[in-house]
């Protein structure tokens, strides 16, 4: 038998049938840990924590829509004024 497949034998089998156990006893144990009763009682904390990272995004909207229409405003004036400049020379 090659070198290479009696040093791949025992990581085939260990990712055969020592995983998938492993594996369902994770998940198993997850279940356990964090039920129903734990879910209830977390999601409003995540819901309004949510809540508030979505108000203080649409404020920052807001402002940076704002903030556009500032930069847009004094473009133009920039503009005009140049404009003015360069019809005096």
């Amino acid at each position: 038998m090659p070198t290479i497949v009696k040093q791949s034998v025992p990581h085939i089998l260990i990712s055969m049938f020592v995983a998938p156990i492993i594996l369902s006893l994770f998940a198993w144990a997850g279940s356990s840990i964090l039920g129903n009763r734990e879910i209830k009682v977390l999601m409003p904390t995540v819901t309004k924590q949510l809540n508030d990272i979505s108000h203080k995004l649409d404020k920052q909207d807001e402002k940076q829509t704002q903030l556009m229409k500032l930069v847009y405003k004094n473009k133009e004036d920039v503009a005009v004024i140049k404009a003015i400049i360069k019809g005096d020379k």
